[in-house]
C-alpha cells in the first residue's frame, strides 16, 4: 500500500508549490498536513516498538485519585518523569488507557510542531517533510515522551533567542519532566545563541573526526565520575547507569554507512548554510540562524564523540537533530532565482528520503510500522490488530543483527 510513502510524497509536493508561492505563505495547507500528521499519530493502533512499552506503564501506573486518598503519592511518581507520570496516573483515574495517552500526546506534540516551524522556519511545509522523515517515525509512532521533550525543547528557542533566561528554564523543566534527559538542554542557553563562527565548524570537526575514527575512549571515564556524585540520587543513577553500563545500551558505534552518510549530510549542510549567511540574515525570520547553525554543530559533536555509548549519543542527538528541520529551508531560500530554489528542494527532498526510506518501501526491518493500523478504523471494522506479532518479529530481526 506505501502508506507511507503516500503522505512523503503528498508533503513534497505541497512543498513544490509552497516554493513557487515564496515568500507567501498558505496556511491552509500547513493546516492540512498538521491534521493529517495528527490523524496518523493521534489514532494509531498498536503500531511503532514502544507501544507495548507505553500500555504496561499506564497499565501499571498508580491512580491519582487512590493517592489523595491513601497519601501514596510514591507510587505516582515513581521514575524521574513526573510530568508523564502524573498524565498517565490521571488518565488512569478518569478510566481512560493507551489510546487516551496517544491521543493527548500526539495532539500537544504535533500542536507544538505547528507553532514551532510557523515560528522559525521560512518554508513551514518543507520544514513538516524534513520532520516527517526524520522525527515521525521515531516519535511520534514510538516514542511519545522524548518526541514532546523535543518539541518543547524546539519550543524554548525563542526565549533562548529573547535572552529569557526564567521562561526557558522553566520550559526545559516541563521538558524534563516527561524525559529526563532534557536537563542536560539547560547549558545550551549560554552556547546557542552565539555567533556562527567558521572556527568553531573547523574545531568541532577536527576534533571529533580524531575522536571518533581513532576510537578515544573519554566519556566513560567522565561519566564514572558522575555516577560517583550522584549515587545518593537512587532514580538519577539508575537512569545513568543503564545507558552507560547494560549491554544493550552501552554499544559503541564506528564508521559504516550511515555514520558516513551522517558525516557528510552535516558537514554539507554547515558549511553550506555559513557560507549563505549573509542572504539568510537578511531574511525573515533570520534571528534564529546562530541558534540552529549551533544546534547544527552540537549535534555533529554529541555523534561523534559521545560514540562510546550508542543509546546516550542517539538520546542526545535528537535534540540538535532539530536544527535541520530549520536549516534546510535557509538553504533553500537563500538561493536568487526560483530555479534555483527549486532544484535545491528536489535535491533535498532527494537526500531526506533515505533517512526513512525502510518506512516508505516497507522493508522487513519496518515491520512494526507497517501495515500502520489505525484504531478507528479497526474497530469500527472489526479488524484484527497483528501488532504484537509484529512487534515480536522486529524484536526477533533486530537481535538477529
Amino acid at each position: 500500500m506505501y502508506f507511507y510513502l503516500i503522505i512523503f510524497l503528498f508533503i513534497a509536493i505541497c512543498s513544490l508549490y509552497e516554493i513557487n508561492q515564496y515568500p507567501k505563505r498558505n496556511k491552509s495547507l500547513i493546516g492540512i498536513i498538521i491534521f493529517l500528521l495528527f490523524l496518523v499519530s493521534g489514532f494509531k493502533y498498536e503500531t511503532g516498538v514502544d507501544w507495548f512499552a507505553y500500555e504496561y506503564l499506564i497499565d501499571n501506573s498508580y491512580p491519582i485519585d487512590k493517592a489523595f486518598v491513601n497519601g501514596r503519592w510514591d507510587l505516582v511518581f515513581p521514575t524521574l518523569d513526573v510530568g508523564y507520570s502524573f498524565l498517565n496516573s490521571l488518565i488512569k483515574s478518569l478510566g481512560g488507557g493507551i489510546q487516551i495517552l496517544i491521543f493527548i500526546s500526539s495532539l500537544v506534540s504535533i500542536g507544538l510542531l505547528k507553532k514551532n516551524v510557523e515560528k522559525y522556519s521560512p518554508l513551514p511545509i518543507f520544514s513538516l517533510l524534513v520532520y516527517y522523515t526524520f522525527f515521525f517515525f521515531i516519535f511520534d509512532l514510538s516514542g511519545l515522551r522524548q518526541g514532546l521533550a523535543i518539541q518543547l525543547f524546539f519550543f524554548s528557542l525563542r526565549y533562548l533567542e529573547k535572552k529569557n533566561f526564567l521562561k526557558y528554564i522553566l520550559t526545559i523543566l516541563l521538558a524534563t519532566s516527561v524525559h529526563w534527559t532534557s536537563i542536560l538542554l539547560v547549558p545550551m542557553y549560554f552556547i546557542l545563541n552565539r555567533k556562527a563562527s567558521i572556527r568553531n565548524v573547523v574545531i568541532v570537526i577536527i576534533i571529533s573526526t580524531i575522536v571518533f575514527s581513532f576510537q578515544i575512549k573519554w566519556l566513560g571515564v567522565v561519566m564514572g565520575d558522575v555516577l560517583n556524585q550522584i549515587n545518593g540520587f537512587t532514580l538519577l543513577a539508575g537512569k545513568v547507569s543503564a545507558y552507560t553500563t547494560n549491554d544493550v545500551f552501552a554499544q559503541n558505534r564506528g564508521w559504516n554507512t550511515y555514520s558516513f552518510y551522517v558525516y557528510i549530510k552535516i558537514i554539507l549542510l554547515v558549511i553550506l548554510t555559513y557560507q549563505k549567511r549573509n542572504t539568510i540574515i537578511k531574511k525573515e525570520k533570520s534571528q534564529y540562524f546562530n541558534i540552529f547553525f549551533n544546534l547544527s554543530l552540537a549535534q555533529f559533536f554529541c555523534i561523534f564523540t559521545f560514540y562510546e555509548f550508542y543509546e546516550m549519543s542517539e538520546r542526545f542527538k535528537f535534540y540538535f537533530l532539530i536544527s535541520e528541520v530549520i536549516l534546510f529551508p535557509w538553504l533553500i531560500v537563500s538561493f536568487y532565482y526560483r530555479y534555483q530554489k527549486q532544484i535545491t528542494l528536489c535535491m533535498c527532498t532527494i537526500f531526506i528520503f533515505f533517512n526513512s526510506y525502510i518506512y516508505f518501501l516497507e522493508f522487513p526491518t519496518a515491520i512494526a510500522y507497517t501495515p500502520y493500523q489505525n484504531y478507528i478504523i479497526y474497530k469500527m471494522l472489526d479488524k484484527k490488530s497483528t501488532g504484537y506479532e509484529r512487534l515480536q518479529e522486529h524484536i526477533r530481526l533486530n537481535s538477529d543483527e
